[in-house]
């Protein structure tokens, strides 16, 4: 995704910049070295391909908890909502009512409220505040996920180019 953005160099082009920005002395390298670093480099590699597998795996199933999650937030911040309106209406029609028998509905009892009985003012204060700080956790690591993702991608595209460079350098020796 990164790497679209940048202007396209040929190898050659790569290679003498490498050159340029890069005091690599070429000349003095030993081969044996080199096999062992690139034999290292194609193991991180087979790894790297492991992971992206495994991590594009746990995106998917990220993408289906993801949304589930904030639905699941939601909910709860509409149930709080929902719990403070439905007592103040119980509690202005409980005192605007003139008929005995519509006092006795379920909430309506000063003494089965919840946020109006003697520890309803901290209840309703622990349950918004809950309301108001509850995040969803996934929509971290799916972010996460991605920024691996994004950096796996990243680290084998530039092995690639380091291998192109390579192979330039091999076939102009």
């Amino acid at each position: 995704m990164c790497f679209a953005q940048l202007p396209h160099m040929s190898t050659d082009q790569l290679l003498s910049r490498f050159r340029e920005v890069i005091p690599v002395n070429e000349a003095g390298a030993d081969e044996y070295k080199i096999k062992r670093y690139n034999d290292d480099i194609n193991l991180f590699i087979k790894d790297c391909h492991q992971l992206l597998q495994a991590l594009s795996v746990f995106k998917n199933q990220m993408k289906v908890v993801v949304p589930m999650k904030e639905q699941e937030v939601m909910y709860y911040k509409n149930f709080v909502n929902f719990l403070v309106k439905y007592e103040e209406v119980n509690e202005k029609t409980m005192l605007g009512q003139s008929a005995p028998d519509l006092t006795h509905h379920a909430g309506a009892d000063p003494n089965t409220s919840l946020l109006n009985s003697k520890w309803g003012d901290e209840l309703k204060e622990k349950l918004t505040k809950t309301a108001s700080n509850l995040k969803n956790p996934f929509l971290h690591m799916h972010n996460w996920v991605k920024s691996e993702i994004m950096e796996l991608n990243a680290l084998i595209e530039a092995i690639s180019r380091k291998e192109g460079v390579e192979a330039a350098r091999n076939k102009a020796l």
